[in-house]
This record gives structure tokens, C-alpha cells and sequence, in this order.
């Protein structure tokens, strides 16, 4: 409850601020909402200690006028009520996880039938430039209609066979882009995202954080480029978003 109460604030903060901060701070904001709903923060308790040993706890059922055999009946019996919200619970993770696992199979299956870029030779020496700890692969697909990445340790920049490999600015901008992606580490952060939807299946405002967050990372990554290309190159670069 508290964690839905982060998220409509960072609703309400990105409506009102969305013009006049770069996206990294609501990727940050989603992270602290994110933080707030999957890992749990343990409270504080007490022990009562004599002279460093443990103290007895008293016997409360001594006082109660009740048969030990009935206060153990009793305290045995089964919440009937809690056990099935936890039944209901478990079978949305479920169904859940593998409607998106089958939605993952079946993307990674037109995946890889990609083939190795040969069509331009500049490419690999933007590779070369681009390159980290993560070896960044470029493959072609005719499966898809526009460029993504894909994968967290090996990641692959994917590309639409159709592409105009002749417009060479049109091509770095949009490999600076997908290499943004890589560098934020994105893939990570949406699967964390969907953890989280599996996780909190019930409640919408966690699939709306999810749906905005991802929203967040592609405007990020085009602030990314437009500080790497020059804002000269915004219009340009602005058209070809329309045009993809």
C-alpha cells in the first residue's frame, strides 16, 4: 500500500515536471517506488535479556481458563480466509510468468534468425569505439519494423532489413540510440520491471509504473543522443523518430 502510494507520487511529480527534468531523475524516482515494492524492509523487534541469557517468557496459557489440549486445538487450526489469498496469489504469479515467458520464447525465436551485418563496413568501427566490458553485436532481421536491443551480458543491436544503409546519419543516430540502451543498462531494468509485475500482479498501478518507466528509458536515451550528437540535430533527429 505504501509503495502505491510512491508510485501515484511519481505519477503526479512526472505530470507536473515532465518538461523540466531530464528523465534520469523519474528513472530514478521508479527505482526507489521499485525498491520500495520487492524488497522487504524487516521490523524492528525485541528480546528481553537478564544478565545476557535470554529471559523465560512467561506461560500465558497458564492464566487462561482452558485445558492445554483446547489451547493447543485452537492455536493449530487453519486460516482458511489467508491460505486461499495465497492460492489466488500464486496462481496470477503463475499465469502470469508464463504468459510473458511465451511472449519472451516466441521473441527470441524471430531473434535468432537474424544474420550478421554485412552491408556497411563503417559499422564495425563504430563497434570499435562503442566497445566495453559487454561485446555489442550488430545483426538484420526481417522480422522486425524497427531497431531494438536485446540481451543483458551478451546485448545485440537489431536492425530492420528494410534499413536505408545509404543515409549514414540517419544509421549513427539510430545506433546511438540502441548503444544508450546498452549503456543504461535497460534490458536489466525492464526485467526487473517485470519481475515486478509478476510479483504484484493485482494492483494496476504497478503495471502503469512498469509501462511509464520503459517510457522514461527511450526519452532518456534520446536525451542521451541529442547530447552526444549536438542540438543541431534535433529536428533531424526528431524526423526520423516519426519516420521509424
Amino acid at each position: 500500500l505504501s509503495a502505491s502510494f510512491l508510485i501515484l507520487a511519481v505519477i503526479a511529480f512526472r505530470k507536473f515536471f515532465s518538461s523540466k527534468m531530464p528523465r534520469t531523475v523519474f528513472l530514478f524516482l521508479w527505482m526507489l517506488a521499485w525498491c520500495k515494492l520487492m524488497i522487504p524492509i524487516p521490523t524492528g523487534f525485541s528480546v528481553p535479556v537478564t544478565n545476557g541469557w535470554f529471559e523465560k517468557m512467561p506461560d500465558i496459557t497458564a492464566a487462561l481458563p482452558l485445558s492445554a489440549g483446547t489451547w493447543q486445538t485452537a492455536g493449530a487450526g487453519p486460516d482458511f480466509g489467508w491460505n486461499l489469498l495465497k492460492i489466488l496469489w500464486l496462481c496470477g504469479a503463475v499465469s502470469v510468468s508464463l504468459y510473458i515467458a511465451y511472449l519472451h520464447a516466441a521473441s527470441m525465436k524471430k531473434y535468432r534468425t537474424a544474420i550478421p551485418l554485412k552491408e556497411s563496413s563503417w559499422i564495425p568501427m563504430w563497434l570499435e569505439q562503442k566497445r566495453s566490458f559487454r561485446r555489442i553485436t550488430v545483426r538484420v532481421s526481417d522480422e522486425i519494423a524497427s531497431p531494438l536491443t536485446y540481451g543483458i551480458f551478451f546485448p545485440v543491436i537489431l536492425l530492420p532489413k528494410q534499413s536505408d544503409w545509404a543515409d549514414k546519419e540517419s544509421m549513427k543516430l539510430i545506433l546511438e540510440h540502441e548503444a544508450a540502451h546498452i549503456r543504461h543498462l535497460d534490458a536489466l531494468k525492464k526485467l526487473c520491471l517485470t519481475i515486478s509485475c509478476v510479483c504484484h500482479w493485482f494492483n494496476p498501478l504497478v503495471w502503469l509504473m512498469a509501462a511509464l518507466a520503459c517510457r522514461d528509458m527511450e526519452l532518456a536515451c534520446d536525451e542521451a543522443v541529442v547530447r552526444a550528437m549536438g542540438g543541431e540535430n534535433r529536428k533531424f533527429y526528431a524526423d526520423l523518430l516519426v519516420n521509424l
